[in-house]
C-alpha cells in the first residue's frame, strides 16, 4: 500500500515501476491476479532478472525481453509501458467496468432514465426503462379499452332504426338564423318536421299521418297513436317572404313516451335566461320527460351513448320551402378505422413494446423494440 502511495505521487517513481514491469515470470502473474494487480509486486518482478545476452536473441529489435526469453519491439514496449501506467493509476479498472456494463445488457434499465434521449435510439432505449414499459403498457391498455367500446358502440350503430320507439317527437328551435336565442324565439322557424323510418324516406301518401302535427311555441310536435321508432328526421324551411331569418341555425330533436299536456301554451315558452348551447340530454317539456334524439350534427363514442350530437350550429338553404333530410347512419368504413382499427394497432403497439423490451432485457437474444 505504501509502494502504491509513492507511485502515484511521484512520476518517476511510475516510469521506474513500469521498466521493471518489462520481464515477468507466469508464476508471478498468477500472484498477481491473485493479489488483485495485473503486474504483481516489483519485490516478486525483481527476482526475475533479465538476461544479459538481449542483443543476441533472434528477433531482438532494441525493444525488450519477457522472462520467456521473447524479444518485443518499441511499439510493444511503449504499449505495455502505457498499460503500466494505466493499472498503476486505476484507469484500466475504470475502463474495464465500463467496458463489461456496455457488454452486460441487462444492467441497461439501471442506467438514468434521461441516458436514453441522447442516443442513437432513443425510442428503443427509452422501452428497456421500467417507466416507459409501465407507460406504454397503460397507454396500450387505454387505447384497447376505447377499441373495445368502439366494437360495442358499432353494434349499437349498426341496428335498423337509431332511437325508438316513441310517441311524441319534437323540434325545439335553441337559435335563429339572425342570432335570436330564449325568449325571443315564438316559433319553430319551419313549417314542416316529421321523422324517417325504415326506408329513410320522407313519409309519402300511403304512410300513417301522425295522430297530430304543428309548431307549439318554440318546438314543432308530432304525436302518434302507437309508439314508432326513428333513423333520423325531415323538415322543410320557411315557405313565406321574409321567413329566412327565422329559419333555425341551432335546435333539438326531442322525444317521449309520457303523456304530452300542452292545453295552455305557456309550458312550450323558451325561458328566459335558457341558452341555446346549455341543454343536456334530458329535459322537461310540458309535464313529460323528453331525452334527446338529435341535433344539426353529430358524432359517435359519446360517454354515455354512440351518439354524440354537438353544439354546432348549421346553415339551412336559402330557398323557400326546402326540404332537407338528417339520416343517423354512420360510414361503416371510416367509422371502423377511425374508432375500432386506429385504437386496436395503437393498443397493439404499446403492449407490444411494452413486453419486447422486457423480454429483451431478460433475454439477451430477443431484439428491442424500435
Amino acid at each position: 500500500r505504501k509502494e502504491r502511495r509513492v507511485l502515484k505521487s511521484d512520476p518517476a517513481e511510475i516510469e521506474k515501476a513500469a521498466s521493471s514491469a518489462e520481464t515477468y515470470h507466469p508464476d508471478a502473474m498468477s500472484e498477481s491476479t491473485r493479489s488483485g494487480s495485473l503486474f504483481g509486486s516489483s519485490r516478486r518482478r525483481s527476482q526475475v532478472p533479465p538476461p544479459d545476452n538481449t542483443a543476441d536473441l533472434p528477433g531482438y529489435s532494441g525493444g525488450g525481453v519477457t522472462s520467456w526469453q521473447v524479444s518485443i519491439d518499441k511499439e510493444m514496449h511503449a504499449l505495455i509501458k502505457g498499460l503500466c501506467h494505466m493499472s498503476v493509476l486505476g484507469f484500466s479498472d475504470f475502463v474495464d467496468r465500463r467496458w463489461n456494463l456496455v457488454l452486460d445488457y441487462s444492467r441497461v434499465d439501471k442506467s438514468g432514465f434521461s441516458a436514453s434521449v441522447g442516443t442513437q435510439h432513443p425510442i428503443s432505449g427509452a422501452c428497456h426503462r421500467w417507466q416507459a414499459q409501465i407507460a406504454f403498457m397503460l397507454v396500450g391498455l387505454y387505447f384497447g379499452y376505447v377499441g373495445v367500446t368502439g366494437l360495442v358502440a358499432r353494434g349499437t350503430l349498426m341496428q335498423e332504426y337509431a332511437f325508438g320507439p316513441f310517441k311524441h317527437y319534437r323540434l325545439e328551435t335553441m337559435l335563429t338564423r339572425d342570432g335570436r336565442h330564449g325568449s325571443e324565439i315564438l316559433e319553430p322557424g319551419v313549417p314542416d318536421f316529421g321523422i324517417l323510418g325504415a326506408s329513410r324516406h320522407t313519409p309519402t301518401s300511403t304512410d300513417e299521418p301522425p295522430l297530430a302535427s304543428g309548431p307549439v311555441g318554440s318546438s314543432f310536435l308530432v304525436s302518434f297513436e302507437e309508439a314508432r321508432s326513428m333513423t333520423g328526421w325531415y323538415l322543410s324551411s320557411g315557405a313565406a317572404d321574409g321567413s329566412l331569418p327565422h329559419d333555425p341555425a341551432y335546435f333539438d330533436v326531442w322525444a317521449t313516451n309520457d303523456n304530452v299536456s300542452v292545453s295552455d301554451w305557456s309550458c312550450a315558452l323558451p325561458s328566459g335566461d335558457g341558452s341555446w348551447y346549455g341543454s343536456g340530454d334530458e329535459s322537461m317539456w310540458c309535464g313529460a320527460r323528453w331525452t334527446k334524439v338529435g341535433a344539426p350534427k353529430w358524432g359517435y363514442m359519446n360517454r354515455a351513448s354512440a351518439w354524440d350530437f354537438r353544439k354546432v350550429t348549421v346553415e339551412l338553404p336559402q330557398e323557400r320551402r326546402m326540404l332537407q333530410t338528417f339520416v343517423l347512419r354512420p360510414d361503416w368504413e371510416a367509422f371502423d378505422y377511425y374508432f375500432v382499427f386506429s385504437y386496436a394497432f395503437s393498443s397493439l403497439a404499446g403492449i407490444s413494446s411494452s413486453l419486447v423490451g422486457l423480454l429483451s432485457v431478460r433475454l439477451p437474444g430477443v431484439p428491442g423494440p424500435h
